[in-house]
């Protein structure tokens, strides 16, 4: 004679093994996001591979070339200047590449979100965790091909480092996300949001030493959030570097509610994400 057990236990591991069931289904579908992604990014032909580790020395290359012909030259503290510039260089690709990659989650996967398993967040996750990884392996290349040439030693504070690309690495997912959703609906937010990337790239201190302006242009150029990150970043690499204008909290402040406004914007329109062209 077999023992039922009792509904009320029954039920109560149900609640358990459901979460078990959908967080493990939905740790499968960003996987598998994320192995497509890397089919469409890298698989075709191995250019995907090279240009991902180009694009922060073509920018390091540009400004070097910029700056010889404006006669300003130098670094800042004990830092060359070609170590300058990619430890501005740096954080602004991870803020770029990310918005950017992230910002292009839905229109590149929106045929898939009519599988009910597949949910616009995934989408955007799998973009999220693949790019996080292929810039760290891209940060740590670059930096250690510097000190391989002699143009830089290695970073004084690791924890810093972190920070600031953790920081910047958020606040691109913040922008990515608000521009995916946008955009799915209104296709001209991505005209805006280029505008806005662009100005923040060219005030946050990539090719000029923010510290060397009078304060009030200091002033208005610490509004931008990803000047905050920049001058982190260097502080964390050369600790000789000292910095007014690094403040990780305003940082983390634009990153997370901009990611706060993100989920919302996507909790608001998830029912019509499947009706979309």
């Amino acid at each position: 004679m077999t023992t039922q057990r009792p509904a009320t236990a029954l039920s109560a591991e149900l609640p358990e093994d459901s979460l078990r069931h959908a967080l493990r289904e939905q740790v499968c579908v960003v996987w598998a996001l994320m192995m497509r992604e890397v089919m469409t990014r890298f698989g075709r032909h191995k250019l995907g591979y090279f240009w991902v580790f180009l694009e922060p020395a073509i920018h390091i290359g540009v400004w070097f070339v910029i700056r010889l012909v404006i006669r300003d030259g130098g670094g800042a503290a004990d830092m060359s200047p070609w170590l300058f510039l990619g430890t501005g260089v740096m954080p602004l690709v991870i803020f770029m590449q990310m918005n950017s990659y992230v910002g292009g989650a839905i229109s590149a996967n929106g045929a898939l979100l009519a599988f009910p398993p597949v949910k616009t967040l995934d989408t955007i996750a799998a973009r999220f965790l693949l790019e996080s990884g292929t810039l760290i392996v891209v940060a740590v290349t670059l930096f250690t091909a510097m000190v391989a040439w002699g143009v830089a030693t290695w970073p004084d504070s690791l924890g810093t480092l972190a920070l600031a690309g953790g920081g910047m690495a958020l606040l691109g997912l913040g922008f990515g996300m608000c521009k995916a959703i946008a955009t799915a609906f209104f296709p001209i937010a991505g005209n805006l949001n280029i505008i806005i990337v662009r100005a923040l790239y060219l005030t946050s201190g990539i090719f000029f030493d923010p510290e060397k302006l009078p304060p009030d242009v200091q002033y208005w150029l610490s509004f931008n959030p990803c000047l905050h990150g920049v001058q982190l970043f260097r502080h964390g690499y050369s600790e000789l570097y000292i910095t007014n204008l690094a403040d990780p909290w305003y940082l983390f402040s634009w990153a997370l509610s901009l990611v706060a406004l993100g989920l919302l914007a996507e909790r608001l329109t998830r029912h019509r994400m499947k009706d979309l062209p």
